[in-house]
């Protein structure tokens, strides 16, 4: 709440930090995929509040299943109004840990008027994660 307040308050200077930020809680908190040694699995809120979005994020080609890294991520347009073009998936609990424990300052100063992604763009060099057969 203290950082929608300070949004309105200066959005100038806390507008795109706070969306950087909330691209990273979509994407993680309520969108996010995690690998196992059994194969994808959700760890998202807002997937498992669904009947048939979890079946569409672990088994349907459609979506791409993108290696976690944190600026990319805060870079990531989503969708709020039907099921994603792209999903990140972060390797353990600890990895999105140690992305998220720095202070942020310097990562919002880094990503300020950058270019934001596109919600279904695969960049050069990233890891592609397949679907889950059924």
């Amino acid at each position: 709440m203290k950082a929608h307040w300070l949004a309105q308050q200066d959005p100038a200077r806390y507008g795109d930090a706070l969306e950087c930020l909330a691209r990273l809680y979509w994407y993680t908190v309520e969108f996010g995929l995690t690998q196992t040694g059994s194969g994808l699995r959700i760890y998202g809120a807002g997937i498992l509040s669904s009947d048939s979005e979890p079946v569409y994020d672990l088994h349907d080609p459609r979506p791409q299943r993108i290696a976690f890294q944190r600026d990319r991520v805060m870079q990531s347009r989503y969708h709020i109004d039907r099921f994603q073009d792209t999903y990140f998936v972060i390797e353990s609990i600890e990895q999105l840990f140690e992305a998220t424990a720095p202070d942020f300052a310097q990562v919002y100063e880094r990503l300020q008027g950058t270019e934001t992604y596109a919600e279904n763009i695969v960049l050069p060099g990233e890891r592609i994660y397949l679907p889950k057969p059924r």
